[in-house]
């Protein structure tokens, strides 16, 4: 059976005058065919990749507000190590100050008559 439509099929063109298939040829370029197909195709090419192209859309979404979030949470703590460090630098001079002052203090008064060294 199949070899049956097969062989209808393969012979179609050397069975048809050359007046009908002339027509037919004529007709479909005055229907324009070959372009109302490509739009059909078209149409459904962009109805079949809507889906994929709208799971891209979301994801890029998602991926820029993730990046945007990492970005405020870097700048926060990028400025709460900008209050450490300011602290602790003025922390080490505060220290480096009073440790001179501690160091100058002279623990054992030397004895009366003594000489000072």
């Amino acid at each position: 059976m199949c070899l049956a439509a097969a062989y209808i099929v393969a012979s179609i063109p050397s069975s048809l005058p050359r007046r009908l298939s002339t027509k037919l040829a004529a007709l479909l370029d005055s229907q324009d065919y070959s372009h109302q197909n490509a739009q059909r195709i078209s149409k459904e090419v962009e109805r079949a990749l809507r889906y994929p192209a709208d799971t891209v859309r979301v994801g890029l979404k998602r991926g820029c507000e993730t990046l945007v979030v990492r970005r405020e949470d870097t700048a926060k703590l990028r400025a709460e190590s900008e209050v450490a460090r300011k602290y602790f630098s003025n922390l080490v001079t505060v220290s480096e100050y009073i440790r001179n002052i501690v160091q100058r203090v002279d623990l054992e008064p030397a004895m009366p008559g003594a000489p000072r060294m």
